[in-house]
């Protein structure tokens, strides 16, 4: 697979989509003299200022792009966030134009470089992090980026000399890659998300599955079957919340804690981790199965997995205000993680949630308020359909912006409760992502100090 031929300089590529991947696209092929132009639906796409200040005749095309500009293209690169039904991509494979994405033009100029590629519903940011981290006090020179922070077409040219690659991917940037080929894949875990671009969700579930298509070395979670699938002859390590099998890494009780062990070698117990319950529990283990595989030292790896401060608006403790404690877990866009979340907080929640739902099914969530939640405060677009789902299993009121969601959780929060912003849906209905939204969240809770 990694003889995947580059593009040529005497074809033009068309960039669909000119958000950050876009942007990274075209700066990526104006360094290496490749003619391309851009389109995007929207009048004003966020990247346009920033593209003109890279090449001030860049060629652009905004709202619907005509059959003879398609006709002068060869390679379509599509952005993460377009969806491959969008007309003019569909147009473009009805040509029998090539349709990649950043990653798809990522392996075909990477070279021979080690590549570890991560996904997950969740979990994927923490564990890439977690594993960049360790890579980097064993010593080695390690460029982490993909779905997260830096795109990687940006990691090939503003790092040099580099032992490893690692890339935490979407289901979207996976759809577009054919010849990636990591030399280890990993995915966290799969659930139900995105069911508003998927016809269903073993369609997601396949986008998922296609990173480890010609992956050397297969990291897999037992507590996860839908995530499970070991093509023939591949070495594989496993992690999970059961006893391990000899040669895998799982959990033991030791002393009435439990512990992450190797076989029955104990690497480090629950208490010291900085991540908590089980979701930090299996981030960690998967780390160390993919450090394993990458040839870490065993002490970085610990020492990472107990110095480990999570990433911003993941359950980040913003604060306490008259004996109630107040999250952000802003980046948990899905019901999944915003259960997890709830499972984690040891204290009785009043929650902030909602946003675009995705088409998701809130059944599961309502099934966690009723454990966790002492009232359910919503916003944005799925605020009703959400409430709905709720069924008045749990308190619930709808709540017009953030301002006052965090208001109305000051006014009913008891002392030793806790605030938790993690909403179960995206952010586009109202904030430019979920970071946006988790500093809105931050910032109004400032103000009622």
């Amino acid at each position: 697979m990694k003889t995947a031929q580059p593009l040529s300089k005497e074809h033009k590529v068309l960039i669909v989509g000119l958000g950050l991947t876009g942007l990274s696209a075209a700066q990526f092929l104006r360094h290496r003299g490749i003619p391309f132009a851009v389109m995007d639906s929207r009048p004003t796409p966020s990247a346009y200022n920033e593209l003109l200040r890279i090449d001030p005749q860049a060629e652009v095309y905004r709202g619907e792009i005509k059959e003879q500009h398609l006709a002068q293209v060869h390679e379509l690169i599509v952005s993460p966030g377009v969806p491959l039904q969008t007309p003019v991509v569909q147009q473009a494979r009805r040509a029998g134009k090539q349709i990649w994405g950043d990653i798809e033009l990522f392996a075909r100029y990477v070279g021979d470089c080690k590549i570890v590629a991560i996904t997950g519903t969740n979990g994927k940011s923490t564990t890439a992090m977690l594993l960049a981290s360790a890579a980097k006090q064993s010593g080695m020179n390690v460029a982490a980026g993909g779905n997260l922070g830096t795109p990687a077409l940006e990691l090939i040219d503003k790092y040099h000399d580099v032992d490893a690659y690692i890339l935490e991917l979407s289901s979207f940037q996976l759809e577009t890659t054919y010849s990636l080929s990591p030399s280890i894949s990993v995915i966290l875990n799969i659930s139900a998300d995105h069911l508003d671009r998927y016809a269903s969700f073993e369609e997601y579930r396949a986008a998922k599955l296609r990173i480890h298509r010609g992956s050397r070395f297969i990291v897999i979670n037992r507590t996860q079957p839908l995530s499970i699938e070991i093509p023939e002859g591949i070495e594989h390590a496993t992690f999970g919340l059961d006893p391990a099998p000899p040669g895998h890494f799982g959990v033991v009780q030791v002393d009435g804690t439990r512990a992450i062990a190797c076989s029955d070698d104990v690497w480090i117990s629950e208490e010291q981790l900085s991540l908590s319950g089980d979701v930090g529990l299996l981030n960690v283990q998967a780390m160390f199965a993919m450090g394993q595989a990458l040839g870490l030292s065993r002490p970085a790896m610990i020492e990472t997995a107990r110095s480990f401060k999570g990433l911003p608006h993941r359950l980040q403790h913003i604060g306490s205000l008259d004996g109630v404690d107040w999250y952000d877990d802003s980046k948990a866009t899905n019901v999944a993680s915003t259960c997890a979340a709830l499972g984690t907080v040891n204290a009785k929640v009043i929650w902030i949630g909602g946003g675009d739902g995705k088409q998701s099914d809130f059944t599961t969530l309502a099934d966690c308020l009723v454990k966790h939640a002492r009232l359910a405060l919503l916003l944005g677009k799925d605020a009703a359909k959400i409430a709905q789902s709720i069924n008045q299993r749990v308190p619930t009121s709808c709540v017009k912006d953030m301002d006052e969601a965090v208001r109305c959780a000051k006014h009913y929060a008891r002392k030793g409760d806790c605030v938790l912003l993690s909403p179960a849906c995206a952010s586009w209905d109202m904030y430019r992502d979920y970071k946006a939204r988790g500093e809105a969240f931050v910032a109004a809770y400032r103000r009622l100090c």
